[in-house]
């Protein structure tokens, strides 16, 4: 039997639910530009991780499937965003400081 392992790192994408941290950050902001929210609570700021495409995730564990010689393959983008870093874009890509919300 052909067998790979794939690990693979946090992958984002529109599907996302609303529940996952991402989600939860972008969809605050446009309701705070649009006035129907005024604030964001957060868990742990700190908190690192490594956010990858989901396209190109699943273009990965494609190409996993080519390998003449199964193995154990790690996706991911070998970048680390803090959930305070992604605040900081997100916020700033709408005008905004995040700390006046979260």
């Amino acid at each position: 039997m052909f067998a790979v392992n794939g690990q693979l790192f946090n992958h984002e994408s529109p599907r996302r639910g609303e529940t996952f941290v991402t989600r939860k950050i972008t969809l605050a902001v446009a309701n705070i530009v649009k006035g129907n929210q005024s604030e964001l609570w957060m868990g742990n700021l700190d908190s690192v991780r490594d956010w990858g495409y989901a396209p190109e995730h699943t273009d990965g564990m494609w190409r996993m499937l080519q390998a003449d010689v199964p193995e154990d393959f790690v996706l991911a983008t070998g970048t680390a965003y803090t959930i305070r870093g992604f605040l900081t874009f997100a916020f700033a890509h709408a005008g905004l400081k995040w700390e006046d919300y979260v």
